[in-house]
C-alpha cells in the first residue's frame, strides 16, 4: 500500500489506547502522533484526552508495524508502559481534556528491545494550512 495523500497520511497518524483502572474497568481510546519543532530539534509526543488516561493504573498503545517503507495492514505492535500515569502530561487547566506522553522514549525502547519497526505519521504543524488557503481545500485535492 502506497501512502501518498494528505488524507492516508493522516490515517495513520491514530494509535489505539487501552487502558485498566483502578478498579480492574477495562477502557480504550485513541491518541494522534503529533511533531513540534522548536530550532531545529523535533519532538513527537502522543497525544489524547486526560480522560483517557489519568486515573488509570495500567495502560497500552498499538501501533502498526511496517515492512520497508509501507504499512503491514493487520499485523499490530502492543506497547504497555511501565508507570501508565507519569508517563502523560496533563493541560494544566481541569478545563482543557488533553494530555500529552513524549514518543521517542517509547520509539527508542520498541526499536532497541523488540526489534519492531513501527508504521505512523505525525500531524505536523507544517501540515497547518495558512487561514487564507483554506477555501482552496476540497476533498480532491487532499
Amino acid at each position: 500500500m502506497q501512502v501518498k495523500s494528505v488524507a492516508e497520511q493522516l490515517f495513520f497518524t491514530t494509535v489505539r489506547i487501552d487502558t485498566v483502572g483502578a478498579t480492574g474497568a477495562q477502557g480504550s481510546g485513541t491518541g494522534f502522533l503529533f511533531f513540534h519543532k522548536v530550532g531545529d530539534q523535533g519532538f513527537p509526543f502522543v497525544v489524547t484526552n486526560k480522560h483517557v488516561v489519568h486515573g488509570m493504573k495500567s495502560g497500552h498503545l498499538t501501533f502498526l508495524q511496517r515492512e520497508g517503507h509501507a504499512p503491514r495492514i493487520g499485523q499490530g505492535f502492543r506497547l504497555s508502559i511501565d508507570g501508565w500515569q507519569d508517563a502523560w502530561f496533563g493541560h494544566p487547566s481541569p478545563d482543557v481534556d488533553i494530555a500529552v506522553c513524549p514518543f521517542a522514549p517509547p520509539e527508542a525502547h520498541i526499536k532497541q528491545q523488540n526489534k519492531v519497526d513501527l508504521f505512523y505519521r505525525y500531524v505536523d504543524t507544517s501540515m497547518f494550512p495558512a487561514h487564507n488557503s483554506l477555501t482552496s481545500w476540497t476533498p480532491s485535492n487532499l
